[in-house]
């Protein structure tokens, strides 16, 4: 349902894997038995280089065509759905963005930009989705389609969510 409106979505690691699922995209269930030269690395830590394909959104977003990212993770895309573009790769040729076709600010990242917002391109990253989400609200509300949504930050906790 959300999908078919133009609210902004920024999926982070499962949730950028769940942008393709959702489209019919299928997974890698261990990128170490695909990518075999892939080093298994799993550190919130940058340690990754990531290359950003120039001219995409996200190039644009985080200004620098490469990056380094964290590695908290063992899936990855294999397939991309139709209506889905890869952003990123690594030097292994593991999908680490995606981004979906089209104006609306739908954005999937492999790896941890909240764990890393002490550097300028992530944060740019958050920067701009929120920038999307107001501009959003704000049209959908000077067209009387519903009324501005306010903001809500949850933080998990152990295994309990509050806001």
């Amino acid at each position: 349902m959300l999908w078919k409106t133009d609210i902004p979505i920024l999926g982070i690691c499962w949730g950028a894997q769940m942008l393709n699922i959702y489209l019919g995209g299928r997974l890698h269930p261990d990128i170490y038995e695909v990518y075999h030269n892939a080093p298994k690395m799993r550190t919130p830590l940058p340690r990754k280089q990531v290359d950003v394909h120039e001219g995409s959104r996200l190039s644009a977003i985080l200004d620098a065509p490469s990056i380094v990212v964290n590695a908290l993770h063992h899936q990855s895309v294999e397939e991309l759905e139709d209506g889905l573009e890869v952003s990123a790769r690594d030097k292994y040729g593991i999908v680490q963005a995606i981004k979906a076709q089209g104006e609306a600010f739908r954005i999937g990242v492999q790896w941890h930009p909240e764990l890393l917002v002490y550097r300028s391109p992530h944060r740019r990253l958050f920067q701009s989705f929120v920038h999307a989400a107001n501009l959003n609200a704000e049209r959908r509300s000077a067209s009387g389609e519903v009324r501005a949504p306010r903001a809500i930050a949850a933080v998990r906790i152990g295994n309990r969510t509050r806001p």
